[in-house]
């Protein structure tokens, strides 16, 4: 009777474990070092901070450090809910790369940004509200 009962709560015990698995990447697990939102890529990592309408980028490397801005490349469009995607104009600091935002009468816009990076190339979609 024992062993039936430790058999039975084994089993429970490794399915509640496994059920645990990959939540180390959901959104906030990966800190962001200028106070934005960090979103995961597959060869870099992008945090975007959003102030008065202006939204800056930061590229970081998956260890955490800011990428030197001179390497990363950044290109991508906006769209409100009920308007066509407009393509965004950056330019380029020594810290970030920015962009302004159109709002239009939208309280809210996607960004579909496109980082190319030691010609390896990242997509990212970040929401932007007023």
């Amino acid at each position: 009777m024992k062993l039936k009962f430790f058999i039975i709560a084994s089993i429970f015990a490794s399915t509640g474990v496994l059920a645990h698995e990959g939540h180390d990447d959901i959104p906030g697990q990966i800190k962001a070092l200028h106070g934005g939102v960090v979103k995961s890529g597959k060869n870099i990592n992008m945090e975007m901070l959003v102030t008065n309408g202006s939204v800056q980028f930061y590229p970081l490397a998956h260890s955490g450090e800011d990428l030197k801005i001179s390497e990363v490349k950044l290109s991508g469009s906006s769209k409100t809910p009920k308007g066509k995607s407009e393509t965004l104009n950056f330019s380029s600091d020594a810290k970030s790369i920015s962009t302004k935002i159109n709002f239009k009468d939208a309280y809210r816009t996607d960004l579909e940004i496109k980082a190319q990076y030691k010609g390896k190339a990242d997509n990212f979609k970040f929401l932007v509200e007023k």
